[in-house]
């Protein structure tokens, strides 16, 4: 009977000390993981500050609210405090039903806008994010799946050659793309006045990130009106800059915005065709499809 009682002990004293350890344990991870939050909302911080500091951020600011420090401070602070993982998951439901690629596997046409329920009410606030929240988009590229959009652009053209090349792009470049960083290298600003409404102005501010991702902002002002502004869901490459084949100081961002104006206003320009063979052909396109899943709250 003694040797029962003793063995019997010996079991609880067993039992409370392993429920001892995984309450130590069980403390431990928590104060853990209030340490991480702590630290990584103090990096969010360090980050935002920097990032905001960036002056082609400021040129935009300064563009979008036309000087206002008042209003370029409240809008900053704003988008610094949405709510990351709501505004992430929101999104990916958003890009599930209305990316790029389903509003016609090529066609740049903005049809989606006129479908079906949720289909249009998906489309006006995946629009609302690039266009209200345009500077929390750009702080948080990193989060941002990218698909290589000219496989499915098959409207224009023989079908077969554009197949056959998008496929050919798709392997030699990469179907899928990331951005890694919202390090920009350079920036350019192209301008340009409406024709028609002489107190209305337009300016593209085109990024180009530290790993080769060419990206645009259009901002569109009027004379005693608030601006409109627009972080376009596409992104472009060069096949060459793909492979690293150039020191970063090559690629002159301020030449290839030329190079696309030279365009516009002339079709038989040759400036934009000579600058596209400098890098490998003409830009591959790449445009946001999904949220990375690693940032998502599952």
């Amino acid at each position: 009977m003694f040797r029962i009682k003793k063995t019997l002990c010996l079991i609880l004293m067993a039992v409370l000390s392993f429920f001892s350890l995984i309450t130590i344990s069980c403390s431990k991870t928590v104060s853990d993981k209030s340490a991480e939050f702590f630290i990584t909302k103090d990096e969010k911080k360090d980050k935002w500050d920097q990032f905001v500091q960036r002056e082609y951020i400021n040129q935009i600011l300064d563009l979008v609210f036309k000087g206002d420090k008042k209003q370029i401070e409240e809008y900053k602070n704003k988008q610094y405090q949405l709510d990351d993982k709501l505004m992430l998951s929101n999104l990916d439901k958003y890009l599930t039903y209305v990316n790029n690629i389903k509003a016609g596997y090529g066609n740049d046409d903005d049809t989606l806008g006129d479908g079906p329920f949720p289909f249009r009410d998906y489309y006006y606030k995946l629009d609302n994010v690039f266009s209200k929240d345009w500077l929390w988009a750009l702080f948080n590229l990193e989060k941002f799946n990218f698909v290589l959009y000219d496989v499915f652009d098959q409207f224009s053209g023989n079908v077969s050659v554009l197949s056959d090349q998008a496929q050919k792009n798709a392997v030699n470049h990469g179907l899928f793309r990331k951005i890694y960083s919202n390090n920009i290298a350079q920036f350019a600003v192209a301008k340009s006045n409406s024709r028609v409404l002489t107190t209305t102005t337009y300016y593209s501010f085109y990024l180009l990130t530290d790993d080769w991702n060419i990206l645009e902002i259009k901002i569109e002002t009027i004379k005693d009106k608030p601006s409109s502004v627009k972080l376009i869901t596409y992104v472009y490459t060069y096949p060459k800059l793909t492979q690293n084949k150039f020191d970063r100081e090559v690629f002159i961002l301020d030449e290839y915005v030329r190079a696309n104006i030279s365009l516009s206003k002339d079709r038989t320009s040759p400036d934009l065709n000579n600058f596209n063979e400098k890098f490998g052909g003409k830009p591959l396109r790449y445009t946001i499809f999904e949220i990375n899943s690693k940032y998502l709250n599952k």
